[in-house]
């Protein structure tokens, strides 16, 4: 007997299905409740109610009226409660419980990546259809964000099209300048409009495994597909460039070793924050090894305690030109700020931690050295004075000079893609698609001689096996 009677939404469809279940040898029953997303309830039928399917298809036929009507029984009114009482979130509320749920694997530098790019998502479904509960996006509105994701990606590249042979032919910094910011204004880059959807569907994702809702919009829409070419950065260093930032007059206004920091990059390929945390201790003379690893008490801007990407430790053998870029550098006292925030204050406050830093600056607070926490002006600073690469646009990252270790490692020293990525501390799926890296130039000349040499060393080795037979 049905005690409740609630609304049913003008478009309802149970969707029953009646069922016999045999682990349990009985009928059961499955059907969508009468609310605005797609939530299943299942049942299972009394024996003494059901005992043949004819009796099963008569139960449905019943139950689907009932449904119709809005009449649910005990279990079933208290399932579209629990719905309900889940559902009402609004996009603020939702996004600090999926935070919630994910901080433990996360870094807080992740953390705040999503803080900063979930709430510009979900503006989309607050100004296209005036949203404000999560459970008002349904699959549909998901698909139309995908859309627009997409529309935005193609006039980024259809205007990319149209401007880089100018850009190509520019003749100031000025020009190109004004012509990158002209590109990126117009729509999104294809990889954030796959990464925009690729949050979306995490999101969602996230919240219904940890049961914090009830219907998942995310659980049949496919992911944005995008081409390699698109999703993958290929621009990387020619020697020559390495050669120039070497030479070049550049001083960092706090005395920043810049120059023999990104020198160092490019000869051990490791990440700019693994060497901004890198500390003389994490240094073995004896070995000429860098350990990279989790530690507990070094100092980073949100936190004490620093630990490499995933968690992943690794030990790297620094060459000779690695160590005698650290033979350059003194060893000074350092501090690293870290951000606190006192009950007595509204604002985080930065707090000094002692540290043993080996790539510093002057620090005006305290009288020592101090960690850099961003070298994204210095960098174009360097770039500039060096004459290396374009303005603008297409310009060089500090994280190219992995892409371009990895290029050398395979070019020069001819290691395999396993050797590779240990060095760099990825998977060698990883390593293959996004560190490939354009080969040009100085490198291209390279890799052909020293296939050459390889050719001719075992042409002679093959001679002197013939030789040994002979005599």
């Amino acid at each position: 007997m049905s005690k409740y009677q609630v609304k049913v939404p003008s478009n309802y469809e149970p969707s029953l299905k009646v069922t016999f279940y045999s682990s349990r040898n009985c009928w059961r029953y499955k059907f969508i409740l009468p609310c605005d997303g797609r939530v299943y309830f299942v049942g299972y039928i009394s024996k003494k109610k059901v005992k043949t399917k004819r009796d099963a298809l008569k139960f449905r036929d019943l139950k689907r009226d009932s449904l119709l009507k809005g009449y649910l029984n005990e279990k079933e009114y208290s399932k579209l409660q629990e719905f309900d009482n889940q559902e009402n979130l609004t996009f603020d509320v939702a996004i600090e419980k999926y935070i919630d749920l994910t901080r433990i694997s996360k870094s807080p530098r992740t953390i705040k990546a999503d803080r900063e790019v979930l709430p510009i998502v979900f503006s989309y479904f607050e100004k296209k259809f005036g949203f404000v509960y999560l459970k008002q996006i349904k699959e549909v509105h998901l698909n139309d964000y995908k859309e627009y994701l997409l529309s935005e990606a193609l006039k980024r590249k259809e205007k990319i099209d149209t401007v880089r042979p100018v850009l190509e032919n520019c003749n100031t910094d000025e020009e190109r300048s004004r012509l990158s910011k002209l590109i990126r204004e117009t729509g999104i880059a294809p990889s954030t409009a796959h990464n925009y959807f690729k949050f979306v569907r995490k999101f969602f994702n996230k919240l219904y495994e940890a049961k914090k809702i009830s219907y998942n919009p995310a659980k049949e829409v496919r992911a944005i597909q995008i081409c390699q070419s698109d999703r993958v950065r290929k621009r990387t260093f020619d020697p020559s460039d390495i050669v120039k930032i070497s030479k070049c007059n550049y001083k960092h206004k706090f005395d920043f070793p810049l120059v023999l920091f990104v020198l160092f990059l490019a000869e051990t390929g490791a990440r700019e924050g693994e060497a901004l945390h890198f500390e003389w201790t994490d240094f073995d003379e004896n070995s000429s090894s860098w350990m990279i690893k989790e530690k507990p008490d070094c100092p980073t801007i949100h936190r004490v305690g620093w630990k490499p990407k995933w968690g992943k430790e690794r030990k790297i053998f620094l060459s000779e030109s690695a160590k005698r870029i650290l033979r350059m550098i003194p060893r000074e006292d350092s501090v690293g700020y870290v951000r606190v925030r006192y009950e007595d204050k509204k604002d985080f406050v930065k707090e000094p931690v002692p540290a043993n830093f080996v790539f510093t600056a002057k620090d005006y607070q305290t009288g020592k050295r101090r960690r850099v926490d961003s070298l994204s002006s210095s960098w174009k600073a360097l770039l500039k004075v060096a004459e290396v690469g374009e303005v603008g646009f297409n310009q060089f990252t500090i994280y190219d000079f992995r892409r371009y270790k990895n290029v050398i490692n395979e070019c020069v020293h001819n290691m395999t893609v396993k050797e590779r990525s240990e060095e760099l501390g990825n998977s060698e799926r990883v390593n293959t698609t996004h560190y490939a890296g354009e080969i040009g130039g100085e490198l291209e000349k390279m890799k052909a001689r020293i296939e050459e040499l390889t050719a001719r060393n075992l042409e002679l080795q093959a001679e002197i096996k013939q030789l040994k037979k002979v005599s």
